[in-house]
């Protein structure tokens, strides 16, 4: 009797016991959507986002500078580069990518797993891979995961910072020509009277 002992790259073997029949033994092509590693001991796989498939055990990266590995006749994407955050659960192989970092997300780092909020003082408001954006100067936001540069409060009135990127409202002070009123709780700048100095 022959028995089927090896296929071709680009097949996954298929036995009597896998097919139900005692007669059918063959070598079966994965699409051109699928991927397969070893055609002897591994299946067609389906082509996960993050990567380009051939039908074989042959890949393109769709993100550069991402990583990936053949483990247990399956590609598990490994790292992903800066800006993105990585999508790869156990058993979900299909579903494997880099994604860019959401609205008010980033990562700056040079092997990124995850995405973490944009730090106060900043803000981003696209999703990409881009970092987060320092607050205009004579603005500051107290808050993190920013998505939108309307989070960037404006000092009050007569009142400016030294540079971008603030996050308190302490940041903001009197311009020349105008001094600080006394109230610690709601501060103003007034105005400095005729005939006086302000410093």
């Amino acid at each position: 009797r022959y028995t089927l002992t090896s296929c071709p790259r680009g097949h996954e073997m298929r036995s009597e016991a896998e097919t139900g029949s005692s007669n059918l033994q063959e070598c079966h092509p994965c699409s051109e959507t699928q991927y397969v590693i070893n055609p002897n001991s591994d299946l067609c796989e389906k082509c996960p986002p993050g990567l380009v498939c051939q039908g074989t055990d042959e890949i393109s990266i769709v993100v550069s500078g991402s990583t990936w590995a053949a483990i247990d006749g399956v590609y598990r994407l490994q790292t992903c580069p800066t800006g993105y955050h990585k999508i790869s659960n156990e058993n979900e192989w299909q579903f494997q990518q880099c994604e860019p970092c959401a609205e008010g997300l980033q990562c700056v780092l040079e092997v990124c797993d995850s995405c973490s909020d944009c730090p106060v003082g900043k803000y981003k408001d696209i999703a990409g891979t881009q970092a987060c954006q320092k607050c205009p100067k004579d603005t500051y936001n107290p808050d993190t995961n920013s998505k939108s540069s309307a989070n960037c409060l404006p000092c009050k009135a007569g009142s400016v910072t030294k540079t971008n990127g603030q996050w308190s409202l302490d940041a903001c002070e009197c311009e020349t020509r105008f001094y600080r009123s006394l109230s610690l709780t709601n501060w103003q700048c007034i105005s400095c009277p005729q005939g006086a100095m302000c410093a």
